[in-house]
């Protein structure tokens, strides 16, 4: 695979991605973010196991190497199901568009990672970015009635924080292992975790908040979130980040804050104010702003 046939088939993860926004706000709003989860993961789970059996069944007696690869996906899986835990709770209590412009910082978060992990000093330019995506942040969230930040904005917050060691433990692990094996075993390890979430969740809150949801349309969003958001999406961005570098990665992840923000506009009609979209604004400048070290340091590297 070329970078460029990877940078495409990334952009086209993010507008699936960016669809999710819409439906799972919906689907929150009938049954329980654990229910949801739950449903989700197995999905997907089985899909990748089913077209991936061969090739993890042929690698089950590679002694010790396999065990490594069954750990890689362990941390993997924990790091985007607490991504989707912090996603979906926060949803509750906020929108789908401000969960989408928000969920975008984990661009920003995942280049500092990559000068952090790499030893190196973030450049001034890093910190500018911060600042920036802060402060938009600050007006996008802030209560109309007050000075307070909304539960679901930080809840949103902490998932974005979550995706970006996602990527970075993508990006060590799926230069080392088989990449089918490594999502699927990955998304097991998702639903491990949404089940022991669900079992848990089941005591102190009820899983289904509308007895009279829409068992088909319900059905038919959860198989779109499994298949085509997750097990699908999932695989491609574990096999296309291998062709690329993350500070690419990052610069086209923000598309999904793009696509997030418009299809809830398209569907659920949350037009933002003039202040939120002030906010949104200089929060994406400050995402773009962020990658701009990480590709500069990826052209000098190529010079040298």
């Amino acid at each position: 695979m070329t970078q460029k046939k990877a940078h495409l088939y990334l952009l086209c993860l993010t507008l699936l991605w960016g669809s999710t926004f819409p439906i799972l706000k919906w689907l929150s709003d009938d049954i329980s973010p654990a229910l949801i989860l739950w449903i989700r993961l197995g999905l997907s789970a089985l899909a990748c196991q089913f077209f991936f059996h061969a090739e993890i069944k042929s690698l089950f007696f590679t002694f010790p190497e396999f065990w490594k690869m069954v750990r890689a996906a362990s941390f993997m899986g924990l790091a985007m199901f607490l991504a989707f835990c912090f996603q979906l709770e926060g949803m509750r209590f906020t929108t789908a568009s401000h969960s989408a412009f928000i969920t975008g910082f984990y661009c920003m978060f995942a280049a500092l990672l990559s000068f952090l992990l790499g030893r190196e000093k973030p450049q001034p330019l890093v910190y500018l970015a911060i600042g920036i995506s802060m402060t938009g942040l600050y007006f996008l969230s802030i209560s109309e009635h007050s000075f307070s930040f909304r539960w679901g904005d930080f809840l949103t917050f902490i998932c974005a924080i979550c995706v970006a060691v996602h990527i970075y433990l993508t990006d060590k692990y799926s230069r080392c292992y088989a990449i089918n094996a490594l999502n699927a075993l990955q998304l097991w390890w998702m639903w491990l975790w949404a089940t022991v979430y669900l079992s848990v969740y089941q005591h102190f809150s009820p899983i289904v908040y509308n007895p009279h949801f829409s068992k088909f349309g319900v059905s038919i969003g959860l198989l779109y979130l499994g298949i085509f958001c997750t097990a699908f999406t999932f695989w491609i961005q574990t096999l296309a980040q291998k062709y690329t570098a993350p500070s690419f990665v990052g610069l086209i992840f923000i598309m999904e804050t793009v696509f997030g923000a418009l299809f809830s506009m398209a569907f659920l009609a949350e037009w933002i104010t003039a202040r939120e979209a002030f906010g949104a604004a200089l929060i994406l400048a400050g995402l773009i702003l962020s990658q701009i070290p990480l590709i500069l340091q990826k052209k000098s590297q190529r010079v040298l």
